[in-house]
């Protein structure tokens, strides 16, 4: 082969697996978003449809359930093998709705720095 068609092979490759990695990214949570859209009295169901299964589920000491919603935000250098876990901070964005009787009661979105 041509040492020219062999750079532009290359190159190729290079330029297209970053848009091969991408689009095998889990689809993105829009926690903010979702909270400011929920309504007092939904039922559970108009909030499976709006915000989606939620990720845990707990009884409170009331009796009422307590959905969480999660989102991690890490950068991409906390990727690196080794020393990734050194590099920048954690944010975990979390949304938790209280339900009674299968309405919501309240809910509450923040964001922790780990």
């Amino acid at each position: 082969m041509k040492p020219v068609i062999t750079k532009l092979i290359l190159f190729l490759l290079i330029g297209i697996m970053p848009l091969q990695l991408a689009s095998c990214s889990s689809p993105q949570k829009y926690l903010p978003v979702d909270s400011s859209l929920l309504q007092k009295n939904m039922s559970s169901d108009e909030v499976e449809k709006l915000v989606g299964v939620p990720d845990a589920v707990t009884v409170n000491e009331a009796g009422d359930q307590e959905w969480f919603y999660y989102n991690e935000h890490t950068h991409f250098w906390q990727k690196i093998p080794l020393i990734g876990r050194y590099l920048g901070s954690r944010e975990v964005e979390t949304l938790m709705i209280t339900m009674q009787d299968g309405k919501v009661l309240k809910w509450v979105y923040y964001v922790e720095r780990l």
